[in-house]
């Protein structure tokens, strides 16, 4: 056969045109979907200047006349009266005889100059200074010289916040509301054309001005639905612009939703919304450290077999199966267990309240996901192994004893560990030599966990040392505040000190009261009284009431930084004011130079001895400063610290 017959197929000229014709498909549907995209942005941005004529007509009729109408009817315009020339003599009032000088001698020394101290923001707690981010926000001493500004700019990577570059170089930033409302009515008219989410998407993000911001967020776990565009525009008050051109979105459009198998992640996003902290309220709270930590499936204890069990030593009602097709009825009937348990709306449920609670009955879970109990139960045992719960009971971690670090080292927050089962060597907390505390996602039993003081105080009424009770309580040993959840015996969860009732008759002794914990001053955040004003060195603060030996004055509070916050420019501008409020807190530092409470008026006592000072406390596993007397401090007597050697060793202001 030769290469002239018809019948001759040369297969490597065959393969080879083949992939030529794939390519210049490939190629065709490049260019088709990059005409498209370019017809998207086209389209978009010729839209987006209509939408942007018409709304500057419109809030030039409806807004700024209506405003400027009623300007000038509250200020009226005066018309200018002409000018007068008024000429007076004062050649009659003066004395025809001479006069002799008044001088006045003033001893300079004895005259104290004003006084300036910089604007301080008052707080009730430390506020955790934002580290992400990566751009300065402002220009510190912009009229001063000598501030170094280069070696201040050169630790953002961001560069500067009021600056960004376009094709002609760098411009001033500006933020104009307005532009997020244009774009917002823009997507409305693109809605009503018939673009999908998909395509507002791309445009968002690619056309110029349009923010560059989706309509959604993307779902992953340990991230909130709650973003994007469209979201972010419907927290505010929308302006009441009537748009015919434009129609509403959905209620559910361009909202990101979990599907039916990610009801585990949605619970680890809202978990977020939720201070960690046990003493705070606040949802989204921007005043302590965050946690973030997410939630982890806990590991299982009992097998399947073991879960039966403990079911049928339940006393009562428990006892019995929930209804006909409970597990119990069907666990040791093999053909009853052969039910297929599909992966949809009804299963997903169970699915991820068995990562939360993997020993919990079937009832319970059928009850809760309004489905078989039996399903319930082969599902848990399709899902868990066995084999795995036995092994796991019988490896369990070493315990890690806790070692005394220099108070340089301790941390001033340590972030909770995040694994299941017992702390081992890979625990965060022991790896750190802290406890773990409340937010740890170890189990409870966890041997590292703090317990509190109800073995030394259970049977005190306070957490003093007591003529019974010599043994320190274990919370102050450690410098630590009494927990209010694991603290029973002294009463830790009391707000306030019960009254003390009195006997009737001739011996009217007292009623012993109830425990009350004296170890709660800073988580009770009780207000004492403090005077600041004027002293020997400009500001100070005196007391505004008696304080006892020991009695907290108040909590030293500002802005939370780390020891290598330089990096951020904060040392360069501590240095610059002159004056320094910071105070080391283990590898942290609270600064009060911009916000804090009259704690940041204590002066230095030398050359006399102090008659406060500065002691920290552990509180739901983060370190706050307490400022305590260390005397009996009269009214009206200045309150004084003793700042260091180490501080007058670096610090800026003379000491004379």
């Amino acid at each position: 056969m030769s290469a002239h017959d018809p019948t001759f197929v040369d297969s490597e000229c065959d393969v080879l045109g083949t992939k030529a014709e794939d390519k210049d498909d490939q190629n065709d549907a490049d260019s088709h979907a990059l005409r498209n995209h370019t017809e998207l942005c086209t389209v978009a941005a010729q839209l987006r200047r209509d939408v942007e004529r018409d709304f500057r007509h419109w809030k030039a009729k409806s807004i700024l006349k209506p405003a400027m109408d009623l300007w000038r009817c509250a200020f009226p315009l005066i018309p200018p009266s002409p000018l007068s020339v008024v000429t007076e003599s004062y050649l009659q009032t003066v004395p025809e005889e001479p006069r002799e000088d008044a001088v006045v001698h003033y001893d300079i020394g004895t005259v104290q100059p004003a006084y300036t101290d910089i604007a301080c923001r008052r707080r009730r707690t430390s506020l955790a200074h934002n580290d992400d981010n990566l751009a300065a926000p402002f220009m510190p001493f912009p009229d001063d010289d000598s501030f170094p500004r280069d070696e201040y700019m050169s630790h953002f990577k961001g560069g500067a916040a009021w600056v960004q570059y376009n094709k002609n170089g760098p411009v001033r930033r500006s933020y104009d509301p307005d532009d997020e409302y244009i774009t917002y009515m823009t997507l409305r008219r693109l809605n009503k054309l018939g673009w999908t989410a998909e395509q507002l998407d791309y445009v968002l993000t690619t056309v110029p001005g349009m923010g560059g911001v989706p309509p959604y967020a993307s779902i992953e776990a340990g991230r909130s639905y709650e973003s994007g565009c469209l979201w972010a525009i419907r927290q505010r008050d929308i302006l009441l612009w009537s748009d015919p051109e434009g129609e509403d979105f959905p209620p559910d459009f361009a909202i990101a939703r979990p599907g039916p198998h990610d009801f585990f992640s949605q619970v680890i996003a809202n978990n977020r919304k939720f201070c960690a902290n046990l003493n705070c309220l606040t949802t989204a709270c921007n005043s302590h450290i965050p946690h973030d930590s997410p939630l982890i499936p806990v590991a299982p204890k009992l097998t399947s077999n073991e879960l039966v069990y403990q079911k049928l030593k339940e006393t009562g009602t428990n006892a019995q199966p929930c209804s006909n097709e409970c597990f119990l009825n069907s666990c040791f009937d093999d053909q009853d267990m052969d039910v297929e348990c599909p992966e949809d709306l009804i299963t997903a449920p169970i699915r991820a309240m068995l990562l939360w609670d993997p020993d919990a009955s079937p009832c319970d879970l059928a009850f809760i996901s309004q489905t078989q109990c039996r399903m319930a139960y082969k599902l848990r045992c399709a899902i868990i192994n066995d084999a795995l719960v036995v092994a796991s009971k019988e490896a369990s971690p070493e315990s890690i004893a806790l070692s005394q670090k220099p108070k340089h080292e301790i941390k001033a927050y340590t972030q909770p560990c995040y694994h299941p089962g017992q702390c081992g060597l890979h625990c965060s907390c022991a790896q750190d030599d802290v406890h773990c505390e409340r937010n740890c996602c170890c189990e409870l039993t966890c041997p590292r966990r703090w317990k509190g003081c109800n073995r030394t105080c259970a049977q005190r009424k306070k957490c003093d040392p007591t003529a019974r009770h010599k043994e320190q309580c274990v919370c102050k040993a450690a410098d630590r505040e009494c927990d209010a959840e694991l603290c029973t015996g002294c009463n830790a969860r009391s707000q306030d000190p019960p009254p003390l009732k009195r006997r009737s008759g001739v011996n009217r002794k007292p009623i012993k009261a109830a425990a009350y914990c004296n170890n709660m001053a800073l988580q009770r955040g009780v207000e004492k009284l403090v005077v600041i004003k004027q002293c020997e060195y400009g500001l100070g603060a005196f007391a505004g009431q008696r304080f006892k030996a020991e009695e907290l004055v108040g909590e030293y509070f500002g802005e939370l930084f780390d020891n290598d916050a330089e990096v951020m420019g904060h040392k360069a501008v501590v240095h610059q004011y002159l004056s320094n409020y910071c105070y080391e807190l283990g590898e942290m530092t609270v600064d009060a130079r911009q916000l804090g409470n009259p704690m940041r008026f204590l002066n230095d006592s030398m050359p006399h001895e102090p008659n406060c000072a500065a002691y920290p406390k552990v509180i739901n596993g983060q370190r706050r400063i307490g400022i305590y007397a260390l005397c009996n401090i009269k009214r009206g007597q200045e309150m004084t610290l003793s700042y260091g050697e180490e501080y007058w060793g670096e610090n800026i202001v003379d000491r004379d």
